[in-house]
């Protein structure tokens, strides 16, 4: 590419959007859960469960905070590395939406499917598989919509 770019705008652009797609990603699984009866916190709770062990049953305040804690920092970190090793190779907005679109598949990949499978069997046994790859989808997708007007100002003029 001719351009340079400034690595640490595109990180910070990717942390605002990472963080606004996790936001996003939260509220539909707070509906999806409610819908399906497991509860307005079910999804932070089965997040906090990684690092409390098996108290999603029940409400605790301590595990909900823990898993809203841990589930912003992973979209604001996914929503860094989108910005980092994206953002530069994209054209249009059509491409960065695309590549969004992309970034969330891989995301459910590695983190929604392999990782919480391994780390966390509760979690995986009581998602529901199919809004939680849709949801990861919407997460790349909002990710690149807010990446898309603030990536030209990443750019470094030579």
């Amino acid at each position: 590419m001719s351009e340079d770019w400034n690595y640490w705008k595109l990180a910070l652009i990717g942390i605002i959007g990472g963080l606004i797609a996790g936001a996003v990603m939260w509220v539909i699984m707070a509906i999806v859960t409610v819908i399906s009866g497991q509860g307005l916190w079910a999804f932070l709770k089965w997040v906090g469960d990684v690092v409390t062990g098996d108290s999603w049953q029940g409400f605790n305040a301590g595990n909900v905070f823990t898993g809203l804690v841990i589930h912003l920092i992973m979209s604001a970190i996914l929503g860094a590395v989108f910005g980092v090793i994206v953002l530069p190779f994209v054209a249009s907005p059509r491409q960065v939406l695309i590549a969004g679109l992309i970034w969330g598949a891989v995301v459910w990949l590695l983190i929604g499917f392999l990782a919480v499978a391994a780390e966390n069997p509760t979690m995986s046994q009581e998602v529901p598989p199919f809004p939680w790859f849709i949801v990861n989808l919407v997460y790349g997708l909002v990710v690149a919509f807010i990446a898309n007007p603030l990536r030209s100002t990443a750019q470094v003029t030579a």
